[in-house]
């Protein structure tokens, strides 16, 4: 979230404040933030999608994952499932066998649990 937030505050410099979804305690994202988005007020607010803005960009990350998903599926032949279950267990051993661990960075979230039962 960090370095999205730094991204368009890049792009966007005249823009001052920032409203996302809170999805973790208010410090983790106050200490990821780099020079543009320290200087920015952030608002971070549980339910943020009641901003028009932010419900918009939810829908359009989705959207966004969704056809990821099925792009990379599509390209390597098999189904990429979504969430942390067992399936998505099952489908990071197959990619690590197939394609090395290291090929995992183009798949999934190395920060979640399912990474950490790899190693």
């Amino acid at each position: 979230h960090s370095r999205v937030i730094e991204n368009l505050l890049e792009r966007h410099g005249n823009c001052r404040d920032v409203i996302v979804d809170q999805f973790a305690g208010e410090y983790v994202l106050k200490r990821a933030l780099m020079e543009r988005g320290r200087g920015a007020r952030v608002l971070q607010t549980p339910k943020g999608e009641r901003d028009t803005a932010v419900a918009a960009a939810s829908i359009i990350a989705r959207e966004r994952f969704l056809t990821e998903m099925e792009r990379l599926s599509r390209s390597e032949g098999f189904i990429l499932p979504k969430g942390a279950g067992a399936a998505a267990d099952r489908a990071a051993q197959g990619i690590c066998r197939l394609s090395g661990r290291d090929s995992l960075s183009e798949f999934a979230k190395l920060h979640f649990k399912n990474f950490e039962k790899l190693k």
